[in-house]
């Protein structure tokens, strides 16, 4: 999370704005530039939200992004530490080969969100929402499920090995040759799911 010490350099950009939301006691950013907008944290670890379409290899620590439109963006080989996307509202944005770890989708209303060839680790989809999204070849490693739903998807060569996804309802979702091995699932419900190929070796099913 960022604080007013926060430097901000807009190189060249205008109507940069960085403010504390008291609702959530922790400090965004809003940008509005036809140029890169660079964000130096007190900690000198810097990254970048550029004002396109496309983020390619940066870093995100702590950060946010409940006020960010993340609608239709694409973020490649990015990595994003402890940050917060509770409530956050995402729409046909794709994160490729990004790295995840520690953070927060909670509450969160995913619709056709792509996770393609990433690992999440640590992260919490506590009561999150999951439509049409595709998770092709990801990794998730210790994420929290409770009460998430999930309406369709595309999930082939997922894998949630040792994963807690009890009572979750994965009908017409694809997961073809993905890995579920040693899983609890307990009350999930597969009607029409495709799992062609998969392993649910060790798992409980009652």
């Amino acid at each position: 999370h960022f604080d007013p010490s926060t430097k901000i350099h807009p190189q060249g950009g205008h109507g940069v704005i960085l403010r504390v939301d008291p609702r959530r006691r922790s400090t965004i950013f809003e940008y509005e530039s036809d140029s890169p907008v660079t964000l130096i944290p007190k900690d000198e670890t810097m990254f970048r939200m550029v004002d396109s379409s496309l983020t390619e290899n940066e870093r995100f620590v702590e950060v946010d992004f409940y006020d960010t439109d993340l609608d239709g963006r694409r973020f490649i080989s990015c990595r994003f530490n402890g940050c917060d996307f509770t409530e956050k509202t995402m729409a046909a944005t794709v994160f490729e080969g990004c790295a995840f770890f520690n953070c927060r989708f909670n509450d969160a209303q995913l619709e056709q969100v792509a996770f393609t060839g990433c690992t999440l680790s640590d992260c919490g989809f506590f009561m999150a929402t999951l439509a049409g999204c595709k998770l092709s070849g990801s990794t998730f490693a210790d994420c929290s499920w409770t009460h998430a739903v999930v309406r369709g998807g595309q999930w082939p060569m997922v894998t949630m090995r040792q994963a807690k996804l009890d009572g979750l309802d994965l009908s017409d979702v694809r997961l073809a040759e993905a890995d579920l091995s040693e899983s609890s699932l307990k009350r999930v419900v597969f009607d029409d799911a495709d799992l062609t190929g998969a392993t649910l070796r060790g798992c409980n099913l009652r």
